[in-house]
């Protein structure tokens, strides 16, 4: 069983049912919703330096969770991320995610909740 999260920016929040059209959008390949932002590529940057792409996992760490729980590639653009983790690693993922947004002052939205996470300001 996988989780996801969503990832993107935005200037105010879009409440849970505007986050969750954006991320429904989003997974039907659907971004004009979001604009570019720099945020984005930054928390990118930060979550596969401690979690790296599917790809870019050696032979002997892809059923490591701990060192990748992806159970697929990130679905990334400039304007959002799609995150899709394996059910053990919520926890460790979840705590690194919020870390970054706070960092990065990104939304998060979790479809399994139903929920946007706006940063706090």
């Amino acid at each position: 069983m996988s989780l996801d999260l969503g990832i993107w920016r935005t200037n105010d929040p879009l409440g849970n049912q505007g986050a969750s059209d954006v991320y429904h959008r989003l997974n039907e390949g659907d971004i004009s919703a979001l604009q570019p932002h720099p945020a984005i590529d930054a928390f990118y940057t930060d979550l596969v330096a401690r979690f790296p792409e599917l790809d870019d996992v050696p032979d002997d760490k892809i059923d490591d969770s701990s060192y990748c729980p992806w159970s697929c590639r990130i679905d990334r653009s400039p304007r959002h991320l799609v995150l899709s983790f394996v059910f053990s690693s919520a926890e460790m993922v979840g705590d690194f995610v919020g870390a970054l947004q706070e960092k990065h002052r990104v939304t998060v939205y979790d479809p399994q909740e139903g929920k946007e996470y706006f940063p706090d300001e």
